[in-house]
């Protein structure tokens, strides 16, 4: 089935708002099946774990699948089963096309010291180091060194 969808390539621009989507699924924020989201973060550097996951999310989340125009041209587009999530399908179908185009290296965790926060990369490069609350603090601290923050509060989400 993923077979026949359209290859995409970078910029993954496209796939923006469905892979923001996907990222808070992954982190636990929301989610119907946020049993098996966490699942999959857990398996970040696992290949196999996280197709299993990725496997168990399109089984349990998803009922078929059917053609949707976009932008002059088609696209497969995932069916919720019913008690899933509305943004689950379009996270699902953002986080598969990413890794179909390029690869499970672009599911991380963030660089920032103990934080336990998962990320999707899709810059071009494939190289950012940091989730989306490091990268827009623009305090990315990967050298372990005490992080400063303007309003000069305390960082908790996301560390164990």
């Amino acid at each position: 089935m993923l077979a026949a969808w359209e290859p995409v390539r970078a910029p993954y621009r496209a796939l923006r708002e469905p892979l923001i989507a996907a990222e808070g699924l992954l982190n636990g924020a929301v989610g119907s099946h946020r049993h098996r989201w966490r699942r999959l973060a857990e398996a970040v550097g696992d290949d196999q774990a996280c197709a299993t996951a990725v496997d168990e999310l399109l089984a349990v989340s998803m009922t078929g699948c059917r053609l949707t125009p976009v932008n002059g041209g088609w696209r497969v587009a995932l069916l919720p089963a019913p008690g899933t999530d509305p943004e689950e399908p379009a996270a699902l179908q953002g986080l598969v096309l990413l890794v179909e185009s390029a690869g499970w290296a672009r599911l991380r965790r963030c660089g920032q010291p103990g934080w336990v926060q998962v990320f999707l990369d899709w810059t071009n490069g494939g190289n950012r180091r940091a989730c989306s609350v490091h990268r827009r603090s623009g305090h990315v601290n990967l050298a372990g060194s005490v992080e400063k923050f303007e309003d000069g509060g305390v960082m908790t989400g996301g560390r164990r």
